[in-house]
C-alpha cells in the first residue's frame, strides 16, 4: 500500500490528515510522516481507520482488486491455452480414426 492510497481512503471519508492526526492524539506532521513511510505500522493503520470508522482492510482494496484482475487474466490465458490442446488433442483423435 503506498501513501496515495491511504490519503485517497482518508479523502474517501471526506476528512483531512489534520483531523484524523487530531481524532488519534498526534501532530498533523507526525502523521504526515507516518503516512509518507514506506512501511506504515499496523498499529497506525488501525488508529486511522478507527478515526474513520473503517476497516483497516478497505487500505488494501485497491491492491486486492488489482491482484484478483491479474489472477484472472492469467486463469483467462491458461484456459485459452489449454482449451488450445483439447483442439489439438480432438484433431488427431479424428485423423487416428
Amino acid at each position: 500500500m503506498t501513501a496515495e492510497q491511504i490519503k485517497k481512503v482518508i479523502r474517501r471519508c471526506g476528512m483531512t490528515q489534520r483531523e484524523v492526526a487530531q481524532i488519534i492524539g498526534i501532530t498533523p506532521q507526525t502523521l504526515y510522516e507516518r503516512i509518507e513511510r514506506k512501511n506504515i505500522s499496523t498499529s497506525t493503520l488501525e488508529s486511522i481507520a478507527k478515526a474513520l470508522q473503517i476497516s483497516p482492510a478497505e487500505f488494501y482494496e485497491e491492491e486486492i482488486e488489482a491482484k484478483i484482475r491479474e489472477e484472472n487474466e492469467r486463469l483467462r490465458k491458461l484456459v485459452a491455452e489449454q482449451m488450445e490442446t483439447i483442439k489439438v488433442l480432438l484433431m488427431k483423435e479424428k485423423e487416428g480414426k
